[in-house]
């Protein structure tokens, strides 16, 4: 008998030994967690940020595919609006909306449909023609376009230039 009693006194732990298991235990989990959400959080901005940029490239691919098709470009209060005539002989024009800050698509008569999305702040809007010196050589649309959004740092800017794409340019014959 007194070997078993001499076996139940050393076998345990103490109240501290497993205070202290206990708080490194808890310590780890909370710092697993921590991780964890932090993690969430930032795939969260991240999908946020990847749909505006999506956003905004298929917004710069539409004008850019019309105006490719287009001809006769003229800029609208001062280079902000591009006018022109797409392949449909109706006119259209791009605009940064005078009421808010998003993009605009105006088709003949029609009211203007917005192209931007709601997240999407469209800050500034600037369309530059270059008309070539030579009259083989199809004119350039420059689309610059700046944006800011709480998911950014500061605002973005995103260029492109489209020239025309009709086949009867050829040079002079020599």
């Amino acid at each position: 008998m007194t070997n078993m009693t001499n076996f139940s006194k050393k076998s345990g732990f103490t109240l501290v030994e497993v205070t202290v298991t206990l708080g490194i235990f808890v310590g780890v989990v909370f710092m697993i967690l921590s991780i964890f959400t932090n993690s969430l959080k930032a795939e969260r901005n991240v999908a946020n940020q990847t749909a505006i940029l999506d956003n905004l490239a298929l917004v710069i691919e539409q004008m850019a595919r019309e105006i490719r098709t287009g001809t006769n470009y003229s800029t609208l209060e001062g280079d902000s609006s591009l006018r022109f005539t797409n392949y449909q002989q109706q006119e259209v024009t791009y605009a940064k909306a005078p009421d808010g800050d998003y993009i605009t698509k105006k088709t003949g008569s029609d009211f203007p449909k917005r192209l931007t999305a709601d997240d999407v702040q469209v800050t500034d809007l600037k369309f530059d023609i270059i008309q070539p010196q030579l009259s083989y050589y199809p004119p350039r649309v420059t689309i610059k376009i700046q944006v800011e959004s709480s998911l950014f740092k500061g605002p973005l800017t995103f260029q492109t230039t489209v020239s025309e794409r009709l086949f009867y340019y050829r040079p002079p014959e020599s």
